[in-house]
């Protein structure tokens, strides 16, 4: 709790301080002011605590959450983000803008090394399992709703490739996404 009150403090300090310089004739813009808030902010929220968390995650029963609706790296969405360090586990579920869950999730597994996305299709009215292999760079495994292998016909449709750079690039910007906003990376989050 106390994390939380010194990072709101620091958020606030700046904030003054971006007022103040404003008043005095300045001539630091609007987006400076703005970008310098954000940075603060998100040095802030990177900063880890003694147990190897970061500081904005709130935590019960050693499961730590965050909700992300503004820096997502997914465009018009936010994220839900759960890390079970005993389970080696990080879940990312995509939400709107107002924080409500989507059924769309990746979770980054560090005892398989392996990322499972959940993939819904509108146009299709089903969705699909990914599993990708972080050593590998690759989808190793999909399957419908059913949990029906549909690898191979994936392939067969000529679906896969287009299917396999989607999730790397998904799991790329994830990664980076976690390590500019909160100092660590998502390995590190739960292997620490």
């Amino acid at each position: 709790m106390k994390k939380v009150i010194l990072t709101i403090a620091a958020i606030s300090a700046v904030m003054s301080l971006v007022a103040c310089a404003g008043d005095n004739g300045s001539t630091q813009t609007t987006a400076e002011s703005t970008t310098a808030v954000q940075s603060e902010a998100a040095q802030t929220a990177g900063q880890q605590d003694s147990a190897g968390g970061v500081s904005v995650f709130a935590e019960e029963n050693g499961v730590l959450t965050y909700l992300d609706t503004e820096h997502s790296p997914f465009e018009g969405a936010g994220l839900k983000i759960t890390a079970d360090k005993s389970a080696k586990t990080v879940n990312f579920v995509k939400t709107d803008l107002e924080g409500n869950e989507t059924v769309e999730y990746y979770t980054f597994d560090y005892n398989s090394n392996t990322v499972e996305q959940y993939y819904y299709v509108s146009m299709m009215g089903t969705g699909f399992y990914y599993t990708y292999d972080l050593n590998a760079g690759e989808i190793v495994k999909i399957e419908d709703i059913d949990h029906n292998d549909s690898t191979q016909s994936t392939k067969d449709s000529g679906r896969y490739d287009s299917a396999n750079d989607r999730l790397k690039g998904d799991v790329a910007s994830l990664e980076a996404y976690f390590t500019e906003q909160y100092g660590i990376s998502i390995s590190d989050m739960v292997n620490s």
